[in-house]
């Protein structure tokens, strides 16, 4: 009964997994509330570390309709919170009709719109690595301390200020 009410966490379908990339994994997925599951036509939602994926069951279950957004076209998200479900508004930057994610169950709702979130600000750790500012390489950070080294042997650094450079580089390893 408390799905009818709140809806529920399900595994993404062969489908889903079929349009998936070779380096992208389904973190959760969740049905809308309601009756009939997929045979009632009840979306769900499967948040991905590169995107989130609607899936809309219809003829019965037999067929479906897939969405998919990828969080560097999204724009803004708002959460609406309700007592046992929330519904989720995303503004995309190329589409003026914003995606709305309805009857999601409440905690799934905070997990989706905390995911999408770090999605758009490019800060999900498992997420797509265009979304994210590569991280300077070892090797260049090595080399940047050898050019330091090189300015403090000649004196146009001090030791103090080689010291607190090379600090802050050895910290971004």
């Amino acid at each position: 009964m408390s799905n009818i009410i709140s809806g529920k966490e399900v595994e993404a379908p062969n489908e889903v997994k079929k349009i998936l990339e070779t380096d992208e994994n389904v973190l959760y997925g969740f049905q809308q509330a309601g009756i009939g599951g997929k045979f009632a036509g009840l979306e769900s939602i499967f948040v991905t570390n590169r995107r989130f994926i609607k899936v809309k069951p219809n003829t019965l279950g037999l067929r479906s309709d897939i969405e998919d957004y990828l969080y560097r076209d999204m724009a803004n998200i708002n959460l609406d919170s309700g007592i046992f479900r929330s519904s989720i508004n995303i503004v995309m930057r190329f589409n003026s009709e914003p995606v709305r994610i309805e009857n999601i169950p409440k905690d799934g709702a905070n997990k989706i719109f905390k995911t999408i979130q770090e999605g758009i600000r490019g800060t999900l750790e498992s997420g797509d690595a265009s979304l994210v500012s590569p991280s300077p390489s070892k090797i260049d950070i090595m080399e940047q301390i050898k050019k330091l080294k090189e300015l403090k042997d000649s004196g146009t650094l001090t030791e103090e200020e080689f010291e607190n450079t090379k600090k802050g580089l050895l910290s971004k390893i």
